[in-house]
């Protein structure tokens, strides 16, 4: 049985497994297993059988992935999900980097992720636009799209949704953007329905202090997976209006289940959900609550069959198709 080894960011264990990334690696192992590839995960308290690992997978590079990948370079293959999710524009990105690397001995995440992409035996992106940020803004020549894998889950809608938008993700991440959609919600008197991780720092208690001041807001906390697939089933309108969006999992969750669907404009959204989704200028609250007002109040007669494009048999193996190319030392 050929074997790949994981490898993702120390945090993804620190909220319960919940997060894009940690949903990425089990969907690709997912795929990965229909073909007969078995997945092991870099653990601290076990030494990988450099015997038996065919390549590496690193998921996200950064600063803090840059010595993990130099050192698993001198054990075997290395694949990189880069995770470019930056909410600048490409000529931005790139004036950013070429700045930086001016400077001698300055290392960000940026210049830091540059230096993995151009190392690595080969480098996996999600989406056309991550990879033009990738030839563009990090100059870096290699990629190859494979798209994360979906199973739709829900065998039928339910016609009787109430009429409320629901955030399910990070909410003290600031890139989410949960401030803009709480206001906006207020100001249509939507239901506003949240649930998710949030931490303690000033942007937190920012948030924390608006939901408490909301008339519309609710908050959950973190939920479980059948309380998710219930809030999924019952809401309307599933709103992820963030500065930029890789991909979306948990929309592409809310569309299975028959939502209406308002997202970020910004990332490669555009390669998952195609005409089945508002998309928004994020900075905008205007634009945000005429999306939101269009949604709630939009009687759709027909449901996407998008999933299609997503099948775990094809996507595993293109994925183990890349792998057997970087093995065998083919371009």
């Amino acid at each position: 049985m050929n074997k790949v080894l994981f490898c993702g960011p120390q945090y993804l264990n620190l909220d319960e497994h919940t997060g894009g990334i940690y949903k990425e690696m089990k969907l690709r192992e997912k795929a990965l297993q229909i073909h007969g590839w078995e997945v092991e995960y870099l653990n601290v308290n076990k030494i990988p059988n450099w015997n038996e690992i065919k390549v590496a997978h690193v998921f996200m590079a950064n600063e803090s992935t840059y010595g993990l990948v130099r050192k698993l370079k001198e054990k075997t293959k290395v694949v990189v999900s880069p995770i470019i999710d930056r909410h600048e524009g490409n000529h931005a990105l790139k004036a950013l980097i070429f700045m930086m690397r001016l400077v001698p001995k300055m290392h960000s995440n940026l210049t830091r992720m540059r230096s993995i992409c151009s190392e690595a035996d080969a480098v996996v992106v999600r989406s056309t636009e991550e990879l033009e940020k990738l030839h563009y803004s990090f100059d870096v020549d290699s990629g190859d799209i494979i798209k994360l894998p979906y199973e739709k889950m829900c065998s039928e809608i339910n016609v009787s949704k109430e009429k409320q938008v629901l955030f399910i993700g990070d909410l003290g991440n600031p890139r989410k953007n949960v401030l803009r959609l709480i206001v906006a919600c207020d100001e249509l008197g939507v239901q506003l329905i949240l649930a998710g991780t949030i931490g303690t720092d000033d942007y937190c208690n920012k948030i924390l202090n608006k939901i408490k001041k909301s008339a519309t807001t609710e908050y959950l906390g973190v939920v479980s997976n059948d309380k998710k697939y219930q809030l999924l089933d019952s809401s309307k309108v599933f709103c992820l209006p963030s500065l930029m969006e890789g991909i979306g999992i948990s929309a592409i969750e809310a569309l299975d289940f028959g939502c209406e669907v308002v997202i970020t404009k910004h990332g490669g959204v555009h390669d998952y959900f195609g005409n089945d989704a508002e998309y928004i200028s994020p900075r905008s609250n205007e634009n945000i609550k005429h999306a939101i007002s269009k949604s709630i109040n939009n009687e759709r007669n027909t449901y996407s069959d998008k999933f299609k494009e997503f099948s775990f048999f094809e996507i595993g193996k293109q994925q183990a198709n890349l792998y057997r190319r970087v093995i065998s030392n083919e371009k």
